[in-house]
């Protein structure tokens, strides 16, 4: 959500937030 997804992303970014995490760590 903080990445602004959309409000539908939203609801799946819980699940994805172990991928997030390793997304933002990728680009930090």
């Amino acid at each position: 959500d903080s990445l602004g997804m959309p409000s539908s992303e939203g609801r799946k970014s819980r699940r994805a937030l172990s991928d997030v995490s390793a997304y933002t760590a990728c680009h930090a």
